[in-house]
């Protein structure tokens, strides 16, 4: 397992942090596991990457997609709606202000001593 695969690419071809189009986004929420995965650990672990991946995107998204050149049109939202989106975000804020405030590391060995700063960027 390489974390690295877990990573959006942005480079001057695309840019995975902003799905643009319908399928981009349908790709971006679509789990790539499936039952059969389990008994094949290549595909399990690359199915793994693949959805970590995407749920970084997500986050990503939940977080800035305010300050996006082609954010979609906002939505509507109810008071009582726009307070829970708010407190859901302020928490993924925290977390993520957890994680790296906690130094959070990762091993590149199953259940490893050896560890490393986490290779992502916190912010």
């Amino acid at each position: 397992f390489d974390i690295t695969d877990s990573r959006p690419t942005c480079n001057r071809f695309s840019n995975q942090w902003e799905p643009w189009s319908m399928s981009d986004w349908r790709t971006t929420w679509r789990s790539s596991w499936k039952e059969s995965q389990v008994r094949n650990r290549p595909a399990l672990i690359a199915a793994m990457a693949t959805d970590m991946k995407n749920d970084a995107i997500l986050v990503y998204q939940t977080l800035f997609s305010v300050s996006m050149k082609r954010r979609p049109t906002a939505v509507c939202l109810t008071d009582d709606e726009a307070v829970l989106y708010d407190q859901k975000v302020l928490f993924l804020k925290r977390l993520i202000l957890c994680f790296a405030a906690c130094r959070l590391q990762s091993s590149h060995e199953s259940n490893g001593e050896n560890m490393k700063p986490w290779p992502f960027r916190l912010a």
